[in-house]
């Protein structure tokens, strides 16, 4: 065998191992979807064998740990984000009070979720919560930063933002939320904005004290009473699809939270259900588009069960240079894939059989796995 072959032969082993965990993968490297099992406590299941890559599921009512899987690891969390923000808007502000949009609505990036804001429109913050947790809205969070972190001053827009990212660090540490740490109000990717699934669990059980909140989040659709500029009659549909009765993932006792979803956080969600009086919140982090649901109502049913086991607390997160050490692995075998890929593609002009065997078998199969977990 030569020395091109025996390399060949190691990468294309390391991708079957790295191939091998979890369920099987799609052409699109995502695991296959599976049925929703239900469970009762006469029919005790193991724990949710979850394909999200963290979670946690916890009693909103005493805050126990129900079951915990990566709780500590430091993740993008996305548009969860703005269940803080929703947070710090119905402790700061007035329901009834009236804001007008601003030029902040036109700093939001332009692929992130709308609640199709315009400057000039009127609404109050209560309906400006509803634009900001049910369709998702960025612009809405902005406004909401803006007029919080502004507290009534002549400040700038920057300046507000800013003041209203201090708050947000503020009021997560005050919960106990250590390891999060915000740079913004909706959740757009920005390397410095992370938190943790047990942060976000201490968060939205603090926000989820509050009926208002409670009232938002489990609304499956509302129209907005301010003066808008559209003068299409506007609808904000809320895009966590436990909520809605037509979507397959409809779950009756469900009743909040919210969504969030960016290339480097997943597929996210945080869900709460209630079913006689046993309260629940379930965080699903960098979960996939597939499994996302399946996750969360694993969770949720597996906290009904009667007497569900209760976990030991969650470790400190542990983070190197702002990357999950849970990706570090992945990280290190592309490094040494690209290295191989260069020696071995050097004989390209005299092997061209070989390069193309090492690209289909190894680099190709590696790639969507590596991609699969969100590794890069």
């Amino acid at each position: 065998m030569t020395v091109a072959a025996r390399r060949l032969f190691i990468v294309f082993m390391i991708s079957v191992v790295l191939g091998a965990p979890g369920s099987q993968v799609g052409a699109a490297g995502l695991p296959e979807p599976g049925p929703v099992s239900t469970v009762t406590a006469s029919n005790p299941p193991a724990p949710p064998d979850l394909e999200a890559l963290a979670g946690i599921l916890i009693d909103r009512d005493s805050g126990a740990i129900l079951y915990a899987k990566n709780a500590g690891y430091r993740l993008y969390p996305a548009s969860t984000t703005k269940i803080l923000t929703a947070l710090l808007a119905l402790e700061n502000g007035a329901l009834d009070e009236q804001i007008t949009i601003g030029p902040e609505v036109s700093l939001i990036p332009a692929d992130a979720s709308r609640a199709g804001l315009r400057i000039g429109d009127r609404l109050t913050l209560k309906d400006l919560l509803y634009g900001l947790m049910l369709p998702s809205g960025s612009d809405a969070a902005y406004v909401l930063a803006v007029h919080i972190g502004g507290n009534g001053q002549q400040t700038s827009v920057s300046e507000a933002m800013a003041n209203f990212a201090e708050m947000m660090n503020r009021r997560a540490a005050a919960l106990g939320a250590l390891d999060s740490h915000f740079v913004n109000p909706d959740g757009f990717h920005h390397p410095d904005h992370y938190s943790t699934p047990y942060d976000m669990a201490l968060i939205a059980r603090e926000a989820m004290k509050n009926p208002v909140f409670r009232e938002v989040v489990a609304a499956p659709g509302y129209s907005p009473r301010g003066q808008l500029a559209s003068p299409a009659n506007v609808k904000w549909e809320n895009t966590n699809k436990l909520l809605h009765s037509k979507s397959p993932y409809y779950m009756p006792e469900a009743d909040g939270i919210k969504t969030g979803t960016t290339r480097q956080a997943g597929y996210c969600l945080i869900s709460s259900a209630s079913r006689a009086d046993r309260n629940l919140i379930a965080v699903v982090l960098r979960s996939n588009e597939a499994d996302l649901y399946k996750d969360s109502r694993s969770f949720l049913e597996f906290g009904f069960l009667e007497n569900p086991p209760v976990q030991t607390p969650v470790p400190p997160a542990e983070t190197t240079g702002g990357i999950p050490e849970q990706a570090l692995p992945g990280i290190m075998v592309l490094a040494v894939l690209v290295y191989m890929a260069s020696r071995l593609l050097g004989t390209y002009r005299r092997r061209k059989r070989s390069a193309s065997l090492f690209i289909v078998t190894a680099l190709v199969p590696m790639f969507f796995r590596l991609a699969s977990l969100g590794l890069f």
